[in-house]
């Protein structure tokens, strides 16, 4: 005699078993598997199917789910950001990238991550990592001749410096007046946002000293 096999995917094991028995069934291989979408203890797959028509006193093999699968976060830190991604990829994860400066870590590469390396994670979950933009110092600009103003614009508007002017009075000069004749920090020397510049301007009413005025005149300037 036969009878139709119950249908027992999203039941528990123990209801499942008791479905099973319930249609003079016998519960077979019962094997676990991890699933993102079936909670643990669920059933998620059964062979026969459902409905199928069989012998009665056959088995039923059952597939149970784990849960999501659980994976170990890997160690990205100081790899490049491809490197990282590829690694947590490779896990079963995702990625999650912010970008900050960083005088310590080289541009590109992974400043820190979270979770972090070693911990506990379930297949799909995400991993935040904190990629190097370089330091944020940058080499002082040469403005020496330039006018003071544009200089100060461009030093606090691209640089972030706070700049200040100051009239030339500790050499001579030959720039025009508001030209700038020396700068501090000189050009080359590392500087960052928010740092200090000086510019050191021909004033408003000198004028080029005597001397260069007289030699330019001679033809030698």
């Amino acid at each position: 005699r036969q009878t139709t096999v119950p249908d027992v995917e999203g039941l528990n094991l123990d209801e499942a078993r008791e479905e099973i028995r319930d249609a003079q069934l016998r519960v077979g291989e019962t094997t676990e598997e991890a699933s993102e979408e079936a909670p643990e203890g669920e059933v998620i797959s059964q062979d026969p199917p459902a409905d199928e028509r069989v012998d009665r006193g056959s088995q039923v093999d059952l597939v149970v789910s784990t849960g999501p699968e659980v994976v170990t976060v890997p160690n990205v830190i100081n790899q490049s950001e491809e490197a990282a991604i590829a690694e947590i990829r490779a896990a079963g994860l995702n990625e999650d990238v912010a970008r900050a400066p960083s005088d310590d870590v080289d541009e590109g590469l992974v400043i820190s991550q979270d979770p972090g390396p070693g911990a506990e994670a379930q297949a799909g979950d995400t991993v935040r990592i904190l990629v190097s933009e370089g330091s944020e110092e940058r080499s002082m600009p040469d403005v020496t001749g330039q006018d003071g103003d544009e200089a100060e614009n461009v030093l606090e508007s691209d640089y972030g410096l706070d700049v200040s002017q100051q009239d030339e009075t500790e050499q001579p000069c030959t720039e025009p007046p508001g030209f700038v004749c020396r700068q501090e920090p000189e050009p080359g020397t590392p500087v960052s946002e928010g740092d200090e510049a000086t510019l050191f301007v021909q004033g408003g009413g000198a004028q080029v000293p005597l001397v260069a005025v007289a030699l330019s005149l001679l033809g030698l300037l």
